[in-house]
């Protein structure tokens, strides 16, 4: 340990303040499109349980990025799997909000949702998407194949098909649906259901292989990524007719698109972060396809039947906004489209035409100017990209990117108790009727991680937005030393180490501070995991309100009112505007192999009232 480190002392009430570099002047960059003639369409699915699937589109001179809420003044919803366009229209399943949105092709406009969730409201998990004679077919992850009237935009009848069905096709009459039983690993499905489309009745079903996936119609017929059971069971991709498994492509494959020629796929090793790609031949040949640049992990792939381009999603970390790669079939660079969106997972050649200039009745949302200061408690997210780390970063180039993950509404863990972000923005919050703060972690239904909001119009002198569980907090301090382990020491003459687990095997102390120790004051929240013997897993149980990563943006969780200002002392506070904003992590709890309780945070926004 060096003699010369100094001791962070973080106090709720007092913030470290040192400024980030905010040299960030082009928030979307794309570079010019020489010789494009297509316009593209890139469905975007965002995180999971975070509501920031999007919509980009480029006509090939101009980008518009969110381009379905720019068009429609709301969100497209959480966790876009696939898109199609067919007919004027263009389908998109969401998986996690449980809709079908239809969507008109040249404008963008929404034409309808269609309902695909259960009598309690739950999602069904419209997973895949495929249109076949004046139908659209979607496999869901409750066992059906649902077949959707074009003309009403309706559900008109469903088949059971096999478990958790992630994959379609259509092809001679049939809708082929692959069946991977996901939800019940290690105990995957392995088989295709055929079912004939005019009756909708279930013909036969082909054994394939464990988990099957992706489905595409290919010059060897109809294609199925077989991706085995991740541990001892290599994937691999199927060739089936309408009656049987015809031969099988053994390459290990993660991705595949159809081609005129084949197939074209690619490996990618999550160790090395590197792909290689190979085209498979009409013949059986297979031979290595090599791109001029390599994407940093590929996420989705398309072949431009027309002039033979191929399109490569690069979803970078998975938690930035990703781009898009388009090489000629030598695999000669043509061009790059920079931040299309987080985890560009279908790319389709199409124009539109956007009309920019829409008026919404919702909000407008702020984003913070500075990242004042980011002190992460030790946690098993620590030096990773979600604390806005990579090898080599100080300190400032770590502020920095905290400021552009929040822009992209990526998630920043806050680490233990105590960990904790502080933004400011250019101009004053004021006091207003109704909520003032909109702050989004990524909590969803059984895991809640509470954080408190501090808020202060100087940086000096802060006040604690209350919650519901207030009179049950208390007055708390902790001091983390570096070492192997980190040992921690509390204000309850209690003292521990950090716990860590095999999924993550980094240094759990933030690399880019210059401490030996952190040491952190606020306000400790009870406890919210819990461990139910009898299913063999940890549950966590929200407040009622007032924190953040408590209960979702969709359940009303982000939203915070400076009605609920109190002093130092507990007490309302009459606090008429702010320009600073604190969060830190409140539970001082570990879950066993799920690790430390954590906050994590996405949006830190002030709402301007419409």
């Amino acid at each position: 340990m060096k003699s010369h480190l100094r001791i962070y002392k973080i106090l709720i009430f007092t913030a470290l303040t040192i400024c980030a570099c905010d040299d960030m002047d082009d928030k979307n960059p794309s570079t010019a499109v020489d010789g494009q003639t297509d316009g593209l369409i890139v469905l975007c699915e965002g995180l999971f349980n975070m509501n920031n699937s999007s919509l980009f589109v480029t006509d090939g001179n101009s980008a518009t990025y969110n381009a379905f809420e720019t068009v429609n003044g709301r969100k497209i919803g959480d966790t876009a799997n696939s898109m199609i366009v067919y007919g004027s229209k263009i389908y998109v399943a969401v998986d996690i909000s449980g809709t079908i949105e239809v969507i008109e092709r040249q404008t963008l406009k929404s034409l309808g949702q269609i309902d695909m969730k259960t009598a309690t409201g739950t999602s069904r998990e419209p997973r895949c998407l495929v249109g076949y004679d004046k139908y659209v077919y979607v496999c869901c992850y409750d066992n059906t194949l649902c077949r959707i009237d074009t003309a009403t935009l309706s559900i008109d009848t469903e088949v059971q098909v096999g478990r958790n069905p992630d994959g379609i096709c259509a092809s001679d009459g049939k809708i082929f649906v692959s069946n991977s039983g996901g939800l019940s690993a290690p105990n995957y499905d392995s088989t295709v259901s055929v079912v004939d489309a005019a009756s909708m009745t279930v013909q036969r079903t082909i054994d394939v292989g464990l988990n099957a996936g992706k489905m595409a119609q290919t010059p060897l017929g109809i294609a199925v990524l077989v991706r085995g059971d991740y541990e001892e069971v290599e994937p691999y991709i199927a060739i089936i007719d309408s009656e049987k498994l015809i031969s099988r492509i053994n390459i290990s494959a993660t991705n595949f698109c159809a081609t005129n020629y084949g197939i074209l796929c690619y490996t990618y090793s999550y160790e090395t972060k590197s792909a290689e790609f190979y085209s498979v031949y009409s013949d059986g040949a297979i031979e290595l396809w090599q791109p001029e640049m390599q994407p940093q992990t590929p996420y989705s792939l398309m072949f431009n039947t027309k002039n033979g381009d191929i399109f490569i999603g690069d979803a970078k970390d998975y938690t930035v906004s990703g781009d898009v790669l388009c090489f000629d079939s030598r695999g000669n660079h043509k061009y790059t489209v920079c931040n299309v969106g987080l985890n560009p997972n279908t790319i389709i050649v199409a124009q539109t035409t956007i009309n920019k200039d829409i008026t919404s009745d919702e909000n407008v949302y702020i984003n913070p100017a500075e990242v004042v200061s980011y002190t992460p408690a030790p946690g098993q997210f620590v030096n990773t990209i979600t604390s806005c780390y990579k090898d080599g970063y100080s300190y400032e180039d770590v502020l920095s990117e905290a400021l552009s993950r929040l822009e992209q509404c990526s998630p920043i863990t806050l680490g233990g108790w105590g960990g904790r972000i502080v933004v400011r923005f250019d101009e004053p919050i004021v006091r207003t009727e109704g909520t003032e703060l909109h702050i989004v972690g990524n909590a969803f239904s059984g895991s809640a991680e509470p954080g408190i909001v501090c808020v202060s119009s100087d940086g000096e002198t802060w006040y604690e937005l209350t919650g519901s569980a207030a009179e049950l907090a208390h007055n708390y301090s902790i001091t983390y030393k570096n070492g192997t382990p980190i040992t921690w020491t509390d204000s309850e003459a209690k003292s521990g180490t950090v716990e860590t687990n095999e999924y993550h095997t980094q240094p759990y102390f933030p690399l880019w501070l210059d401490a030996e120790e952190l040491h952190f004051e606020g306000k400790r929240l009870p406890d919210v995991g819990a461990y139910e013997e009898s299913a063999k897993r940890w549950t966590f149980t929200p407040f009622d309100w007032g924190y953040v990563d408590n209960l979702s943006e969709a359940d009303g969780g982000a939203d915070f009112d400076l009605d609920n200002a109190v002093d130092a002392n507990g007490n309302a506070a009459s606090v008429d505007n702010i320009r600073y904003v604190a969060i830190y992590t409140a539970v001082m709890q570990t879950c066993g192999s799920l690790g430390e309780v954590s906050t994590e945070v996405s949006k830190i926004q002030t709402i301007k009232h419409l």
